[in-house]
Order: structure tokens, then C-alpha cells, then sequence
């Protein structure tokens, strides 16, 4: 089992890192981080669809 501090302080690594990938506009590092952020959590992985609900072509990035 991981410490909780350091699960903690990993955590919020990721959430600093995932607000700069927002900030830039970097829709790929941002949903990479929150997927990370998500297993970290325990939380269900989605699967990996578009906001139409077909699924992405490795790489496709929809803005």
C-alpha cells in the first residue's frame, strides 16, 4: 500500500500539471493527466469516446 501523503503529493502534482495543460489549451496532455488522476483516485476509467459517443482514432483530437 502507497503512503496517503505521498498518493497525496502526487495528486496534487497532477492537478497543477492538468490546470497548466487547460490553461495551454492542450487537449491531449490534459485528458492523459485526468485519466492519471482518475486511476489514482480509484474512479472507473471512461471509455474512450468523442462528445458524439464514436469512438477516437488514436492521436484524434476534436476541438
Amino acid at each position: 500500500m502507497t503512503d496517503p501523503s505521498r498518493r497525496a503529493a502526487v495528486v496534487v502534482s497532477l492537478a497543477i500539471t492538468l490546470s497548466r495543460a487547460v490553461a495551454l489549451g492542450d487537449e491531449v496532455a490534459a485528458r492523459v493527466v485526468h485519466e492519471a488522476l482518475g486511476r489514482l483516485l480509484g474512479l472507473p476509467v471512461a471509455p474512450d469516446v468523442d462528445d458524439l459517443g464514436n469512438p477516437r482514432e488514436f492521436g484524434d483530437v476534436h476541438r
